[in-house]
């Protein structure tokens, strides 16, 4: 198994995600509890995440973020979104898995960026302080329409706990900012990534090399920035991803 390899996942919002990490030796991403409501149902879900904990050895584990705003002006909405965050890690921890990625839940527009990032570091500061130690927490860019916001929380929360997860696919469809500038700018914050493709239009999750991100370039500035972070695929039918990363030499 090369390096790459070893740092390499995949997102079980695909059905022959087991399968698939078994046959190529890749590590798993759990989504099944990004929705919450899956909280309040663990005998519908926690047999699908057992098989997923017998397909491979090294896990990431995925919260919840529909509708979530952890730093939303409504205090009844920070509750509840802290109130899930909360049994996101409770459930990563129960399974064993000491990785989890969290989405920022910024909405372009709607809020003042500078007042966005002194909430939103104030949050992650509190939210991590009582938290194990050997607990990585990724936050994830969505609808960020440029690189600063994610590095000014990250530099502010300054927590070795606290990383970044640059989702690829996101960054080229929200922002105008090249996604190799977004890893040249994110640099060693990064520690995970989140990769699918799309024409920059829309965010499609399509299979590697059926868009149009310079994916070759993205992953020569990773190399040089970040190079021992990991990534997951975000497909819902990842074999053609898989094969992408085959024929560009990287498995």
């Amino acid at each position: 198994m090369n390096s790459f390899q070893q740092r390499l996942y995949l997102a079980t919002i695909a059905e022959n995600a087991d399968a698939l990490a078994v046959r190529h030796e890749l590590g798993l991403e759990v989504d099944e509890y990004c929705t919450a409501m899956n909280f309040d149902r663990p005998s519908d879900w926690e047999p699908v995440i057992q098989k997923h904990l017998a397909s491979s050895d090294r896990f990431i584990f995925h919260a919840p973020f529909n509708d979530l705003v952890p730093v939303s002006i409504d205090p009844l909405i920070a509750e509840v979104s802290l109130r899930r965050f909360t049994q996101a890690y409770e459930a990563a921890r129960r399974l064993g898995i000491n990785r989890m990625v969290y989405h920022t839940g910024y909405i372009p527009r709607t809020t003042y960026k500078e007042w966005y990032v002194e909430q939103s570091a104030a949050f992650w500061r509190s939210f991590i302080a009582d938290k194990d130690d050997s607990f990585i927490f990724y936050i994830e860019n969505v609808l960020d329409d440029d690189p600063h916001l994610l590095c000014r929380i990250a530099d502010s929360v300054a927590d070795p706990r606290f990383r970044l997860c640059l989702d690829i696919g996101h960054a080229h469809c929200a922002s105008s900012v090249p996604v190799q500038d977004w890893v040249k700018l994110l640099g060693s914050r990064i520690g995970h990534l989140h990769l699918h493709d799309n024409d920059g239009t829309a965010d499609r999750h399509l299979p590697l090399g059926e868009g149009t991100i310079p994916l070759e370039a993205v992953l020569d500035a990773l190399a040089k920035s970040s190079p021992h972070a990991t990534m997951t695929l975000e497909n819902q039918w990842p074999e053609q991803s898989i094969n992408w990363f085959i024929e560009h030499h990287y498995l």
